[in-house]
């Protein structure tokens, strides 16, 4: 199978494709976010047969973009397709076909919560500071990745982007949540472990902490919240 040419809301580039000599090449790809937010330029990669590709970088150098991007998740994270038409469409493109079940496996299999961050957070909520929960996910993997966090016991709201038809870092997502909560923005600390979502709260007009490891991500949250009291 030859790479074709492929646009879809959010990213353009070519489409998921195979050569003889590959089982995937993807050509040129873009992903822009809110017409503004550049997030991925001119990305290419090629996955030989027998062979394994690695995607390597630091927190919020689009890995897990490109990933979504190839693959088509965007849309079912903004609520636009379902579970069942993601794996139709990238079935499609598989010509060894595509087991949705074991990707759900693996995806949640590698999934370990941050202790640490969810008693911090915890701890934060119970002297009396107002916490919510702001998700890229998939409609049908709430039933999944709930249970993992004490989600109810440490955030008063989750806004869930498959449910919002909207996901971070457009700005309309950052509204959901400080209408939910009924805040305003400059009262608001936002942390992510995706500098461009970091990005988008700070646009939004919060304060934003790009979260890269526990100690450093804690030790920030303090000094911001020592300040704003």
């Amino acid at each position: 199978m030859t790479s074709t040419p492929m646009r879809q809301e959010g990213a353009s580039g070519a489409a998921p494709g195979a050569t003889p000599s590959s089982l995937l090449t993807v050509n040129n790809v873009e992903v822009i976010y809110d017409e503004v937010i550049l997030v991925l330029r001119g990305l290419s990669l090629e996955v030989p047969e027998g062979q394994i590709v690695a995607l390597l970088g630091s927190n919020g150098a689009g890995k897990s973009t490109t990933l979504k991007a190839i693959s088509g998740l965007l849309p079912s994270e903004r609520g636009e397709i379902t579970e069942r038409e993601f794996a139709r469409r990238l079935e499609e493109r598989l010509h060894d076909g595509f087991d949705l079940q074991r990707l759900r496996e693996l995806y949640f299999e590698l999934l370990e919560p941050n202790a640490p961050m969810i008693e911090f957070v915890g701890a934060q909520r119970e002297r009396g500071l107002r916490t919510a929960l702001l998700t890229n996910n998939v409609r049908e993997w709430e039933p999944l990745w709930r249970p993992m966090l004490a989600v109810d016991e440490i955030f008063e709201t989750v806004v869930d982007s498959a449910f919002v038809g909207c996901r971070k870092p457009e700005s309309r997502i950052y509204r959901v949540m400080l209408d939910r909560l009924a805040m305003p923005a400059e009262a608001c600390l936002f942390v992510d472990d995706v500098e461009v979502n970091c990005e988008g709260a700070r646009k939004a007009g919060m304060s934003a902490i790009h979260f890269q490891d526990n100690e450093q991500a804690i030790s920030e949250i303090r000094a911001t919240l020592e300040v704003a009291a």
